[in-house]
């Protein structure tokens, strides 16, 4: 590829990457996993084109890999992570960097299996304590509380003082028609939102799971 290519991409990853920081501030989810996702092709350019005009440090601002791997988990946008999970893998460069990128898509995967636990929890206790969390399910009081005020920031639940902690309430209703999709097969089924929240088989390849709950709809 050619150097004018390669800054070209250089330029369009400078450009997506300030894009995705504002969407972020403005709350543009999730809309802005598809421009995250729209940046990957010239994130490996722009690595070369850096190289190659001695730029530090070789790789591009990685506010699409950190956006996903923050924001994905949380607001339960699956496809988000895994598409970044192939594109690594597809890059040596970047499977093989030093900022441990894959490492990130791994902490992702499991940020989101604590969020589901997380809302199962809160679906099975409605108004329960903050603190109470994070005792029952054994998780990391830091790593639960920064999923909770993400929720609360989105305006997903309301957190009001209690004693010394936080009651929580959900601003969701139960019986809204949403859409879940399979983890497996990515096929698309519709039914209440409650009904996500338990484990079943797939209409489709039949694997037994959770349904990914889209976040369009999740705070409606």
């Amino acid at each position: 590829m050619k150097i004018a290519e390669l800054e070209t991409h250089h330029d369009i990853c400078a450009d997506l990457g300030q894009r995705i920081l504002v969407m972020v501030d403005n709350h543009e989810f999730p809309a802005v996993f598809s421009v995250c996702i729209e940046s990957f092709p010239s994130i490996v350019p722009a690595m070369a084109y850096r190289k190659k005009k001695g730029i530090l440090p070789d790789m591009p601002g990685l506010s699409a890999f950190s956006t996903i791997c923050r924001y994905a988990p949380p607001l339960f946008e699956h496809s988000a992570i895994e598409s970044l999970s192939d594109f690594i893998k597809s890059t040596r460069i970047l499977a093989q960097s030093e900022n441990n990128v894959l490492e990130w898509v791994e902490a992702a995967r499991k940020r989101e299996q604590v969020a589901r636990a997380i809302w199962n929890c809160l679906e099975k206790h409605p108004e329960m304590l903050q603190c109470d969390i994070c005792a029952d399910l054994e998780v990391s009081r830091e790593e639960a509380v920064d999923i909770i005020e993400l929720w609360e920031e989105l305006g997903i639940l309301d957190r009001r003082p209690d004693a010394e902690s936080h009651r929580l309430y959900f601003r969701t209703r139960l019986d809204a028609e949403v859409a879940g999709l399979c983890p497996r097969c990515g096929v698309q089924e519709q039914g209440r939102k409650d009904s996500f929240f338990q484990s079943g088989a797939c209409r489709q390849c039949k694997s037994e799971g959770h349904h990914y709950i889209e976040y369009a709809v999740l705070h409606s």
